[in-house]
């Protein structure tokens, strides 16, 4: 019987690997924490925070942008503490930071990936010098 179960975890392993699935996928979409893609009036820092937070205590999480090439809005950046193997996965998304307050700050985390994702700011920052 061991030796039964045993083939059949590996089977298990073996066909989440060939679907590009891992055995613990952590996968969140920014749209089940609140964000609002697409609209410059709404401030999505609590939902990228909310993200953020899960990814902190859960190894393994990818942070999806589920809306791809959508523009998202915020005023503060998003924090990240003790993240591990966290991969935020912009779909082709943009983050406009109105505040110019950051986007992302990483602190004592290991193995983070950002992929296609752009950052901006909006067109009316302006700095004096």
């Amino acid at each position: 019987m061991m030796q039964q179960d045993g083939r059949a975890a590996l089977l298990l392993l073996l066909a989440f690997a060939l679907l590009g699935v891992s055995a613990n996928n952590n996968t969140v979409t920014l749209s089940s924490y609140g964000a609002q893609p697409n609209n410059a009036s709404f401030d999505n820092s609590v939902a990228f925070q909310k993200a953020a937070s899960f990814a902190n205590a859960n190894p393994g999480t990818t942070i999806l942008y589920d809306s791809p090439g959508a523009t998202y809005y915020a005023t503060t950046s998003t924090n990240f503490n003790k993240a591990v193997n966290v991969t935020i996965q912009g779909n082709g998304a943009t983050i406009i930071n109105t505040k110019f307050a950051g986007f992302f700050y990483f602190a004592s985390c290991n193995g983070i990936q950002l992929l296609n994702l752009t950052l901006g700011l909006t067109s009316s920052f302006r700095t004096s010098l």
